[in-house]
């Protein structure tokens, strides 16, 4: 695929064409569920996050590209998923449990909005959070008042994670992260998110 990026030089405005390798690229007539099923379903992220490992959908792009809104369908489907899925995970892999399958996992979410060099939490508006840096050999340690925000960045780092029971309740939150989001107009889009966020999944085994 080619990116072609606006660039200067001394004689006037340019274009730089950038070639790049990727293993698959959506149209704009591919939906969501496409996008789900080709990212999340096919390389079995929900299993591998079931069994201990760590999954990642990351979205990364220009303003006005689509990101919130894929992101966002996305975040919808594997809410509607993630407990049918943990069910049948648990069926398959403890069959002679007396934990019944619906019960084996315990799904938490946490969400926080990444603006400058501030972090917020979503699901927690009254939070203060915690201040971090890094030592001289690269350890985070955490920082104690009176600091300067400047100096150390004033991130946060203790974002709420809130357990939830079912699809519903999931969505939810998901939906209540949402609103809490800074938006403004731009060209392209009257309600242009103006952060990053970062929503994460915990799951744990009883068993």
């Amino acid at each position: 695929m080619w990116v072609h990026v606006p660039s200067s030089k001394w004689s006037g405005p340019t274009i730089q064409h950038k070639p790049f390798e990727g293993d698959f690229a959506f149209g704009p007539e591919s939906t969501s569920k496409e996008v789900y099923e080709r990212l999340v379903v096919r390389p079995g992220v929900l299993d591998t996050v079931l069994g201990g490992g760590v999954g990642c959908v990351l979205a990364y792009g220009q303003t006005g590209s689509g990101k919130t809104y894929t992101i966002s369908s996305l975040e919808e489907i594997i809410s509607r998923d993630i407990f049918s899925a943990a069910e049948s995970y648990a069926s398959a892999h403890f069959p002679g449990s007396p934990t019944l399958p619906k019960d084996v996992f315990t799904i938490g979410i946490s969400m926080y909005e990444l603006l400058g060099n501030k972090a917020t939490d979503l699901l927690d508006q009254e939070s203060k959070g915690v201040d971090i840096a890094e030592d001289k050999v690269g350890h985070t340690v955490e920082r104690q008042e009176p600091y300067s925000i400047g100096q150390f960045g004033g991130i946060q780092v203790s974002a709420k994670v809130v357990s939830v029971t079912n699809a519903s309740e999931l969505a939810n939150m998901v939906a209540t992260a949402a609103s809490h989001r800074r938006t403004s107009a731009t060209l392209k889009n009257e309600t242009s998110s103006r952060s990053h966020v970062l929503s994460y999944l915990s799951c744990s085994s009883i068993i």
